[in-house]
């Protein structure tokens, strides 16, 4: 069996200020998802060998299985300001403004574009990201919104989709029957394995820039790549899912 599904989820938090900014897709929204089962009784050998001892070993196997396909779940870039002047909005404030960064230009980056050709000379630690485990945002896009903005900048509460979910999990289980119809028992012995493949889905990347406020640099509005802080940013550092693990099981039902 399976299903299929098309949804779109927001959220519309009410509040006396900034209305409009508050509608946004949620974060755990997952565009289309496909989930199938399946369950397959393995044929015996009974028919070419029917004694307790192929009966025993060749008969009343069972196979099952479930299989999951996920888009991801949608992101939104978020800015923080460290050393920001006095009256600078540094995070959301009890008022419920929400703070969002201030986008100029295009949230991604160009195609030939790489961790090191972004940060070099800039974040070493950055700069040495594996590629293909890597957002190309555009860093240079994003500031810190102006002081009288009270933090709200122009950004999309969310502008991307983080990456998607493949992932299937499957049983073998044998039944042995050792009563009798009068007393029937029966002694089960069941193998699962998630993640059966062992397919490595990435989780979502850093989307999180913090932006030092100096002398130079005292409104916060105009940083230069050396004033992005974050060690992470635009890299995935985990997996949504385990690696492959198992379970073994026997059961004795009387």
């Amino acid at each position: 069996g399976g299903n299929y599904t098309w949804s779109k989820t927001i959220t519309y938090n009410r509040n006396q200020f900034v209305n409009d900014y508050l509608l946004k897709n949620v974060t755990s929204n997952r565009p289309q998802a496909v989930n199938v089962n399946w369950g397959y009784d393995i044929p015996g050998i009974t028919k070419w060998a029917n004694n307790l001892l192929t009966r025993s070993l060749f008969d009343d196997w069972h196979l099952s299985g479930v299989g999951v396909f996920y888009n991801g779940q949608a992101l939104a870039i978020g800015c923080s300001a460290n050393g920001a002047p006095p009256g600078y909005w540094t995070g959301t404030p009890t008022g419920g403004f929400p703070f969002r960064c201030q986008q100029t230009g295009s949230a991604w980056l160009t195609g030939d574009a790489s961790p090191a050709s972004v940060w070099s000379g800039s974040n070493s630690a950055l700069s040495k990201a594996d590629p293909k485990l890597w957002y190309n945002f555009n860093p240079a896009a994003f500031t810190l919104p102006p002081v009288n903005s009270f933090g709200i900048g122009n950004e999309q509460p969310t502008i991307t989709y983080g990456p998607g979910i493949m992932n299937f999990d499957m049983a073998m289980e044998k039944s042995i029957n050792v009563g009798t119809e009068a007393h029937p028992r029966t002694l089960s012995f069941r193998f699962e394995a998630y993640n059966v493949f062992n397919h490595f889905n990435p989780g979502n990347p850093n989307t999180t820039l913090n932006i030092n406020c100096n002398a130079v640099n005292g409104t916060c509005t105009a940083p230069a790549l050396k004033d992005y802080t974050s060690t992470t940013f635009g890299t995935i550092t985990s997996a949504a899912i385990q690696a492959r693990h198992a379970a073994a099981t026997i059961r004795f039902r009387f």
